[in-house]
């Protein structure tokens, strides 16, 4: 007696069930499944091992319920939609959720989707298209939006993906393209604030990580300034095996707040990533390549101008050409990476952390291939024409 409950004391602690009654997405239920483990359904077991960086505490809807949807609409009165999925019946209804698809296409949004907490958004094994609108992030913890694709936003919409007061976020492997403002916006380092905006919890952590960015201009912000959101500087964002392919500018562009970039491909047309109002950004054995040979500035830290009266400060930058974590430039030695006082920007120190890829011409290739939305997760692609050793 005692070691059943110590066992199923265990398998609460690890997030395992002691048995599965369901095991195929074919015996699930249209819409809500409760008392279904996501583990039984699905490998969340090598999703879960892929955690890095700021976000590596996510869980997302696991040890939850298991929605099925199966239908494309976005009717309001559709109960099997993504959009169903995500709503909430009351405030006490707070059972983490996986969400699952049994259909693939395209899902035409009326508006935006809101996500709440403790949610994963699993779009492995099937195709899942989101246009006209995106994902709203608000004051929201524990999120994991994992192989969709988001593009095509009306001009009603804003971001493909807006982050706001939100802690323990992870984008993975999706891609993003074409929406009037931002593919990935992220602000509000302040959770929690009393009735008088007093700050009562800091700190925002945030991971995007093997997605594609595309087919567009202003592509990520990270941060506002300084006088109209000061709690900007308690944003924690880690991007990496990202392909910024041939995006415009911002990769990202960083307000106050830190972000770590490594194994990133970036390639742009205007600029590629800058760093202002003493953001601290951290940029290690990513790619660098100008689309455009008189846009050859890699990174920037200085603004110069203003956000209402406010003149805005120099950023700082640690991006070495030489050493251990020197990043490559990719097609042309004139790219400039310019560097400011980057001994002020410290390496994180992630306990799970591994060292980052080396800069050889098979990680060039295996981020530019393995990135985005993908169809088959059973193996990384190989480079054709090297050896693949670190």
């Amino acid at each position: 007696m005692y070691r059943f409950f110590y066992m199923l004391f265990l398998s609460v602690l690890v997030g395992e069930s002691l048995a599965c009654t369901v095991t195929s997405i074919d015996e699930l239920d249209d819409g809500i499944n409760k008392n279904i483990d996501p583990s039984c359904i699905v490998d969340t077991t090598s999703l879960m091992a892929n955690r890095r960086g700021f976000a590596k505490g996510v869980s997302g809807g696991l040890n939850g319920d298991v929605f099925l949807v199966t239908s494309l609409s976005d009717e309001d009165d559709d109960e099997f939609s993504l959009r169903k999925a995500l709503e909430r019946l009351d405030d006490n209804d707070n059972v983490p959720r996986w969400i699952l698809f049994k259909v693939s296409g395209t899902i035409a949004l009326k508006n935006v989707l809101s996500v709440p907490n403790d949610i994963t958004i699993d779009g492995r094994g099937t195709y899942i298209r989101l246009i006209n609108y995106g994902l709203k992030i608000y004051d929201a913890d524990n999120v994991i939006v994992e192989n969709i694709i988001i593009e095509n936003g009306v001009e009603t919409s804003t971001d493909a993906i807006e982050i706001v007061r939100s802690n323990n976020i992870w984008i993975d492997h999706s891609t993003l393209s074409n929406f009037p403002d931002g593919l990935i916006d992220i602000k509000g380092g302040c959770l929690v604030q009393d009735e008088e905006d007093r700050c009562l919890l800091l700190r925002s952590r945030i991971t995007v990580s093997w997605c594609r960015f595309q087919n567009h201009n202003k592509t990520m912000m990270i941060g506002l300034h300084k006088n109209v959101a000061p709690y900007d500087k308690y944003i924690y964002v880690t991007l990496h095996h990202n392909f910024f392919d041939g995006t415009n500018q911002r990769h990202p562009r960083l307000s106050q707040g830190y972000a770590h970039l490594y194994n990133n491909v970036i390639t742009w047309g205007l600029h590629g990533s800058a760093s202002f109002d003493k953001g601290k950004l951290y940029l290690e054995r990513n790619y660098f390549e100008s689309l455009n040979p008189t846009n050859l500035v890699g990174v920037k830290f200085h603004h110069g101008g203003f956000s209402g009266d406010y003149l805005i400060p120099d950023g700082y930058v640690y991006a070495p050409l030489s050493g251990d974590d020197a990043n490559r430039l990719i097609n042309n030695d004139q790219i400039e990476l310019r560097e400011n006082y980057p001994e002020s920007v410290q390496k994180p120190g992630y306990f799970d952390f591994d060292s980052a890829d080396s800069t050889t011409d098979c990680n060039y290739f295996k981020v530019i291939w393995n990135s985005g939305f993908q169809t088959n997760f059973s193996h990384f692609q190989t480079c054709p024409t090297c050896e693949c050793v670190p």
